[in-house]
């Protein structure tokens, strides 16, 4: 039974669904989603984010969003030019005025930055003036019951809230669910869509030799893709070893560009034996080897051409000789683990009543328990379900419509550095791949499917690979710093590829400036295996790159002892390594593996290094300051984090007097300021974000955090940083005092402590306070940190992603730049810039950004007075000056004044 053509006064109900996918999952819901509301009588379209504007959106009656996150809190590639497109400035908050939309996240919880792409969408989608129908709803992977234990209860909550909040007309319900919508897109024999006859078939029989020969030549014709060449297909573990781990090399002609955690996406195929099980079960033998072509369906063939959406599978009209075989064989999985959908798709292909009953059980929420423990929990196929439900028969021609599509499955680029060219002058790429294959607690054997394909790859063979942009962001600046890698097993390949990088580096370092040490920090790599004599990857690499790099390898093999050790035991071990590498060298630190506790427990092990890593007690971070410290490198990675020291004084205008006890001058009653050499700073920070955003600068500036000590009205002060551009502020309340507030050495250490706590890579003050001119701050604070320091700053820029700032600065008889590496100290002088005033809706602004109050105690800082000020007097009165006649009177009155 098949869904009629809605009328056409339902057409004014239309909803728009949108998914960011990475592996297919986040599509598979959006395919998910625009079934429900077609069910509701919406004209519904689902597509990748980036085929819409956002400027369309208040077209549709909703829009759903479906996103998946990827790398560091990443949008998929399939979703960041619409993303892109709703970061624009000059966007109004009434941008997104009268869109409706709810959204969805698929994420991760064993990361970080879980579901971090929907959080941020959602968040930016209000900001612009649109309106949530539906709380945001957010699948957990690690969920006992995986993405469908989240997504179908809040489905189910959508579906009602849909009826509520948009009723049928009169007369109408919705289309049940044991009504087939029909297919969107359907095959049809090619000679009958266009009119010529089949030509000679030639079917060839299946044996080894045609299959690998199949299987090791790659004609599809992939969008943006690169035609890579099969070199190297060797086993990387030893022959005795439970795993098969493979260590590819393709090359293509290409000179292409890469770098450390970019990734290779490659689509696998499925093999003959499997192609024509489901060929023979289906009843497909007539018609398989004929030329098809993918159509449109009916409700499509109604549509205007604006209307029409994009096949599904890309690029189709340009396969040779299309046919049924082809297509199962290249482009539908057929292994894949079928979802609740899938089951309700195929109920409709069966006649048999107690097959439809269990087939639809599956689709029933409250059955969610026996849906996990048949598909997922024992890793069941498609082919499988089809096999025990064999009075299904799906009709060729819904194929695509029945059938996900292939996925392409990504494999992190283990090479770097020299690896990555050929000789010839095209690319190269290596991979460690785990081939996956395992038993199921129902006794089968499971294979990966893109894995089992890659294995059987000989030399010579051709693959179409994606090169994809990875989620490391490393730059130049952490490449030759202090680093910390940690990989276990396959997650090492990243690694690998960071470490050759680092290598070509020096080496170009090196033939540049003979004979001269390379400023690269060290590099320190913990790997985590099984047994050390069967799958320590790259062991004699290690060993040799030793030197040159300066790395050191800690190892952890879990299964060489009777206890158990794992890379967190091994970072436990080496706390003060970890916390000096990490914290007084301000390194960087890579995770890099499975999913799961090893992200986790790694993690905690590292706070435990910020905790019990330092030798002195004083340096050690309680648990809260720990996580927090580490929270501040995850949000750092390359950005800057700036800190504005500021100082609340008399306004430069105003003249000073000096008060009766002659301790100080009088401050009551007196007009106060900003600082004016806090002010050129707050403003040089501000450029400096200013200058990437119109990419002048390498760096963007991801921070910018003001700070004052004094009294209640130094938050007047810090409003004023914030409507100039600052982000947030600290209010560090120290008692007003007639003697200019804390010294500089407790200004210095209150600012050590910061910088610790918030993760600042740069901080930028004033070289002087007005009131006390002591100009010190600066100079002890840089001692402390042990950075560099470059001090009445007339020119600040930044040079390149690896963090180098050159700093102009006025000396008798000229000028002097000095070049330095993040992090460092700038104090600034007068000639730097002129201050911008803040406006009016800045100022409306700053309002309502943070303002934290903080006291010395909870930087640990007390505020000690080691100096004491005696008398405070006005100077000397200026005597008047007399005119003389000539020469002869100037030097006879210089005489008298004993000037001569």
């Amino acid at each position: 039974m098949s869904a009629s053509n809605p009328p056409p006064a339902q057409q004014r109900r239309s909803a728009l669904v949108l998914y960011g996918s990475e592996t297919g999952n986040s599509q598979e819901v959006a395919e998910e989603l625009g079934a429900l509301t077609e069910r509701l009588h919406f004209k519904t379209h689902v597509a990748d984010l980036n085929q819409y504007k956002p400027e369309t959106l208040s077209s549709y009656t909703l829009v759903l969003f479906v996103v998946s996150t990827t790398g560091q809190g990443d949008f998929p590639a399939n979703a960041r030019s619409f993303w892109r497109s709703l970061l624009l400035k000059k966007l109004p908050a009434t941008f997104l005025s009268g869109v409706s939309f709810a959204a969805f996240g698929l994420g991760d919880s064993s990361y970080p930055k879980f579901n971090w792409a929907a959080r941020k969408l959602h968040k930016r989608l209000l900001q612009l003036g649109a309106e949530e129908i539906h709380p945001c709803g957010e699948a957990d992977q690690q969920h006992p019951e995986g993405l469908e234990g989240t997504f179908i209860p809040w489905f189910t909550r959508l579906r009602e809230h849909l009826l509520d909040t948009y009723p049928l007309p009169p007369g109408l319900v919705p289309i049940p669910d044991n009504v087939q919508l029909p297919p969107k897109w359907v095959l049809q024999l090619r000679d009958e869509a266009e009119g010529f006859s089949t030509p000679e078939q030639t079917t060839e029989k299946t044996n080894g030799s045609s299959e690998l020969d199949r299987l090791g030549h790659d004609l599809r014709p992939l969008p943006d893709t690169l035609t890579a060449t099969l070199t190297e297909n060797r086993r990387a573990t030893a022959a005795n070893h439970w795993q098969d781990v493979r260590h590819l090399s393709l090359t293509v002609p290409e000179a292409v560009s890469y770098v450390p955690g970019d990734m290779l996406s490659i689509t696998p195929k499925n093999f003959a034996v499997d192609v024509d099980n489901l060929i023979t079960m289906m009843g497909w033998e007539a018609d398989v080897d004929r030329p098809v072509t993918l159509v449109p369906g009916p409700t499509l063939l109604s549509a205007d051409d604006d209307d029409m959406p994009s096949p599904p599978i890309q690029g189709l009209d340009s396969y040779p000789r299309l046919t049924l075989r082809a297509l199962l064989t290249d482009y539908l999985d057929i292994q894949a683990i079928p979802r609740r959908a899938f089951f309700a798709t195929v109920a409709h292909y069966t006649d048999y009543e107690m097959h439809k009953e269990r087939l639809l059980e599956f689709t029933n929420p409250e059955f969610l328990d026996e849906l996990w423990d048949y598909t997922t929990r024992p890793r069941r196929s498609i082919l499988e379900v089809l096999h025990e439900f064999d009075s299904v028969k799906i009709p060729w021609q819904h194929a695509v419509s029945v059938f996900p599509i292939m996925r392409a499955r990504q494999f992190s680029i283990a090479s770097g550095g020299a690896l990555k060219h050929t000789a010839e002058g095209g690319t190269k790429f290596e991979l460690l791949i785990a081939i996956v294959k395992y038993q199921t607690v129902i006794k089968r054997i499971r294979q990966g499917v893109c894995t089992r394909y890659l294995a059987v790859l000989q030399p010579g063979s051709t693959l179409q690979v994606q090169l994809q942009r990875g989620g490391l962001n490393s730059s130049v600046n952490q490449l030759v710093g202090p680093t910390v890698l940690i990989g276990p097993g396959t997650g090492i390949a990243p690694l690998r590829s960071m470490i050759w990088e680092k290598a070509a580096i020096v080496k170009a370092y090196k033939e540049e400036n003979p004979g001269v040490e390379p400023p690269i920090g060290p590099t320190l790599l913990v790997y985590g295996g099984r047994n050390r004599e069967a799958d320590f990857f790259f062991e004699q690499e290690w060993e040799e790159l030793g030197e040159l790099v300066r790395l050191k390898v800690l190892t952890a093999f879990s299964r060489d002892q009777k206890q158990k050790v794992y890379v967190q035991d091994v970072i436990r071990e080496n706390v003060s390594l970890l916390f000096k590498l990490l914290h007084d060298m301000r390194g960087s630190v890579y995770i890099c593996g499975s999913s799961g506790n090893m992200p986790k427990a790694v993690r905690q092990a590292l706070t435990e290094a910020f905790q019990h890593g330092p030798e002195v007690e004083t340096d050690r971070f309680n648990e809260q300051g720990a996580e927090q410290y580490l929270l501040g490198m995850e949000k750092t990675g390359r950005n800057l984090r700036i800190l504005v020291p500021v100082k609340r004084v008399i306004d430069y205008a105003v003249k000073p007097r000096v008060n009766k006890a002659n301790t100080g001058v009088e401050t009551a009653g007196v007009k106060h300021s900003l600082n004016p050499f806090d002010e050129l700073s707050v403003e040089e920070a501000v450029r400096l974000r200013e200058r990437h955003t119109k990419k002048q600068s390498p760096i963007k500036v991801d921070q910018i955090l003001a700070l004052s000590a004094g009294g209640p009205k130094c938050a007047d002060t810090l409003r004023t940083a914030m409507a100039m551009g600052a982000d947030r502020a600290f209010h560090v309340e120290v008692g007003d005092s007639p003697d200019g507030g804390p010294e500089p050495l407790t200004v210095a250490k209150m600012l050590q402590a910061v910088v610790k706590q918030e993760n600042i890579n740069l901080v930028l003050l004033g070289k002087q306070a007005i009131d006390g001119d002591q100009g010190q701050t600066g100079q002890m604070l840089a001692g402390l940190l042990g950075w560099p320091q470059a001090t009445q700053a007339s020119k600040v820029e930044i040079k390149d992603e690896s963090g180098t700032v050159e700093v102009t600065h006025e000396v008798d008889g000229g000028v002097e730049t000095l070049r330095a590496q993040l992090p460092m100290i700038i104090t600034t002088d007068l000639r730097l810039n002129e201050p911008r005033y803040a406006t009016l809706p800045n100022i409306m602004k700053a309002k309502k950004k943070p303002l934290e109050k903080k006291t010395l105690a909870d930087f640990g800082i007390e505020d000690k007075k080691r100096l004491k000020t005696i008398k405070v007097t006005e100077p000397p009165a200026r005597q008047g000056g007399g005119k003389v006649e000539d020469v002869d009177g100037l030097i006879g009155k210089l005489k008298e004044l004993g000037a001569l």
